[in-house]
């Protein structure tokens, strides 16, 4: 069984993964968050637009350029949409592979301890078991002889 120098040098290890896997995720998580707004900002500007057009509808456009632009303008805002939504996509593809790698490292750095735990009581139910069959020895060895 290894020794408690071991585990303990295995688990300051495995604690050191876990803080940089964590530092990993919190970077992916707030770059996915951004990523997020800028595609809420961009449905914004979309439905912003089209209540524009609606109003212009009503009261009529002035000239067909007018139109031509709002058009224009929708479907470069349509475009962004969807190479945002590829983005956010992708950014929630290396959330979840962070968040993966995460629980992996959490469990790694459990199962060191657990070991280290079970290696210092089996160390010390040995040193016990030791103890008192050296306290035996003694106790029978002042017994007198018959």
């Amino acid at each position: 069984m290894a020794s408690v120098k071991t585990l303990v040098r295995l688990q300051q290890i495995r604690q050191y993964k876990k803080e940089e896997v964590e530092a990993e995720f919190k970077k992916v998580l707030i770059a996915l968050r951004q990523q997020e707004d800028a595609l809420d900002a961009l449905y914004t500007s979309l439905t912003r637009l089209n209540v524009q057009m609606n109003e212009k509808q009503t009261r009529g456009f002035s000239n067909v350029h007018e139109l031509s632009l709002y058009y224009d303008y929708m479907d470069t805002l349509n475009k962004l949409i969807q190479k945002q939504q590829e983005v956010v996509r992708q950014m929630t593809e290396l959330f979840e592979e962070k968040k993966g790698e995460l629980l992996e490292a959490y469990k790694e750095l459990k199962i060191v301890e657990k070991l280290k735990d079970k290696v210092i009581f089996d160390e010390g139910k040995k040193a016990s078991w030791r103890e008192q069959k050296e306290l035996d020895y003694v106790y029978l060895s002042r017994l007198p002889r018959d």
